[in-house]
Order: structure tokens, then sequence, then C-alpha cells
């Protein structure tokens, strides 16, 4: 699940609508410490760090992008990717570089955020290019009305082009003032140019998760119409006998299998944050049949506070937007292993720490 972000004295960005009501902190972020296992990089005071997506291109380097503010206790929103180095057993990441910042006009005009980036084929005025970014985006400042585009490279860490033809856009004046798309999460289909998106779509009826399988051969004509919902069967929320609400995951394939890590619900008292992540899996080829009995199968129930811990402390107390680590194609990289993000706050809803990101690998997965 990709969003949900707060920072002192600013809108939230890119987040559900309900972190709009939650108070400012008394005092601007420390950069750390920890109230569970250690994040994996550390931005500096003021700087939120959230909404990751990995893509491992070997047993020793990997790239994390999330979405971060550029300018500290300011909500300017990008896409920015740190590389990852494995050495002596522990990774190591390299400084933060911007891949992609708000447009400054159209629908990405005030915010961009929620990456997810597959290698490929991919063809844009007549150029090919071998990455793929889906991110989301804003034309004004708040929580709603989101929609998502593309843009492309034949670099991991950019610059990365936007295909400003090809908008899954978000009409508020058809649809109502809602959520819109948003946390697009990327599958190649055939290490080309074919690739799956996935995507939560939220309007005045509600919100669902939704994919289309496209043709990235020329990225300036995809055709969205031919999308459809995920099931939701098989999953379950903090109450087990509430009905799922599925928005906002990220998803990997392996071996005809479609795994989707999500927050679970309902949300926590103040701060308005997810409290668990949940993993799942589900025959690929079952997405399509209209068997009422199809149905995900879970593999982790729910990541807490207490799974997070680091030994000493009762771990972080709000977890969601958690990403998997997936290869150059969207496929899960050896063990399952997940990055989440993560806050604390003090008895006052205050929150004490920037919002961050944490590496956790679920032992029952």
């Amino acid at each position: 699940m990709k969003t949900k972000r707060i920072l002192a004295l600013m809108f939230a960005v890119g987040a559900t609508a309900v972190l709009a009501a939650c108070g400012a902190p008394a005092a601007p972020f420390t950069a750390k410490p920890a109230d569970g296992i250690a994040p994996a990089f550390d931005d500096g005071a003021s700087v939120y760090s959230i909404a990751p997506s990995v893509m491992q291109t070997d047993g020793n380097t990997r790239y994390v992008y999330y979405t971060a503010n550029l300018t500290a206790d300011k909500a300017d929103s990008a896409v920015v990717v740190r590389k990852g180095t494995l050495k002596n057993g522990k990774w190591t990441y390299g400084d933060r570089k911007t891949v992609l910042s708000p447009s400054g006009e159209g629908w990405d005009a005030a915010a961009v955020g929620d990456p997810s980036v597959i290698k490929g084929n991919f063809g844009y005025k007549g150029s090919q290019y071998s990455y793929l970014l889906a991110y989301e985006g804003r034309e004004t400042e708040g929580e709603r009305n989101r929609s998502v585009g593309f843009a492309v490279s034949n670099s991991p860490d950019g610059g990365f082009t936007r295909v400003k033809e090809s908008v899954l856009a978000y009409d508020y004046t058809l649809d109502g003032d809602a959520y819109g798309y948003g946390a697009p999460s990327l599958v190649s289909h055939d290490k080309g140019a074919k690739f799956t998106l996935y995507y939560t779509d939220g309007d005045a009826s509600g919100v669902s998760e939704y994919f289309a399988e496209l043709d990235g051969t020329d990225l300036a004509s995809l055709d969205f119409s031919a999308w459809q919902a995920l099931p939701v069967q098989g999953l379950k929320e903090i109450d087990p006998n509430a009905a799922p609400t599925f928005r906002e995951a990220d998803f990997a394939a392996k071996d005809g299998k479609l795994y989707a890590v999500r927050s679970k619900y309902p949300l926590g008292d103040s701060p308005a944050l997810p409290k668990e992540v949940q993993i799942a899996e589900i025959g690929a080829d079952e997405l399509y049949s209209a068997a009422k009995d199809v149905a995900w199968t879970l593999l982790s129930e729910g990541i807490s506070s207490f799974d997070l811990s680091d030994g000493e402390k009762t771990g972080w107390e709000r977890i969601y937007s958690p990403a998997f680590v997936r290869d150059e194609y969207g496929a899960l990289y050896g063990e399952t292993t997940v990055f989440l993000t993560v806050t604390a706050f003090d008895a006052e809803g205050n929150y004490l720490h920037n919002q961050t990101i944490v590496e956790y690998r679920p032992e029952t997965v």
C-alpha cells in the first residue's frame, strides 16, 4: 500500500483524507530514534520517507524508490530513489536522488509519488526505453482526486521522461470529489512491452482495487478501457467479521501466482493510520475466473507493532504503505521481504519521528 504522509505544520501530501484531520505535532520531527527496528536509511529531520517500491537487480544491488518532500518542513512531494549495495551481509544506501518532481501544471502539478518501476522494452515518441515508472499525482494540494501516469528512462535511477499522452485521469466533475486513481503497482508480462497496472480506484461509491493489462509498445496510446476488479474474498481485516477494504497494495508475481501486500483496516485512532499489513496469494489465472469461490490465501495474516519490535521496545505504532522486494520485472526476489512505512507518536497523538521506511522479512512466509 502506498500513501499516508504527514509532516509538521503542513498539509499531508498524497495520503488518505482522514490524515488532514490529525493535529500538527507540537514540535518538529526528530530524525530518529526508532521505536522499533531501525529505518533502512535516514533522510534527516523534518523529511518524510514513505510509500516504498523496491527493485532488486542482483544479489548485491537494489533500488528503493519512495516518496519524500524535497524541502524540510514543506510538502513538496517527489519521487526519489536510493541505490542499495550489500556488503558483509548488510545493505547500505547511497545518497537520495530525485527522479521525478511535480510538473507545476496539469494533473500532476502539485505532487507526485507512490512509484512503481519495472524493466522491459517500451516505446515512446520513436525511442525505446528500458524502464517504466508508474506514479500518482495531484493537480492541487489536498488528499483527493488523484490520477496515475507514467515516465520512462534507460537507467533505473533516471532521469525519467514523462509520458504526457497517457494518464489514467480521474474526473471529479463526473465522479465526485473523492480518492481518484492512485497507488499504482506494475508487473511485467513478458519482460518486453506488456505489463499489468494494479491501482486503487476510489469514487463517491467506495474504494476498490483494480487491474488493467496494457501494451507499452507505444506508451503514447495506452488503452485503459479493459479494466477488472480484484477479488476480496479471503482477505481479513483487524475485525475478522468486517468486509475487506482492498486498496493501496503492492503486487508481485511468481510461479503462476500473484502476491499482494496490503494494509489492514480499520485505521487506528489518532493518528488515523493502519496498524497492520497483510500478505496474500492467489492463482494468477483465478483473477479471470467467474467462479464465486475464488479467494486469496493468507500467508501472513498481520504484521504488527509486535513483529517490528527491536527486542526492547514495543515497536513502531503505525505500519502501512508496504512493498515487496521484487526483481526488475515485478517478480518476488528471493525470500519474501517487505519494506514498510512506519511512525510513532506520543500520548497526545503528536508525531515523535519522521514517517520512515523499514525492511522486514516475515518468518511465516
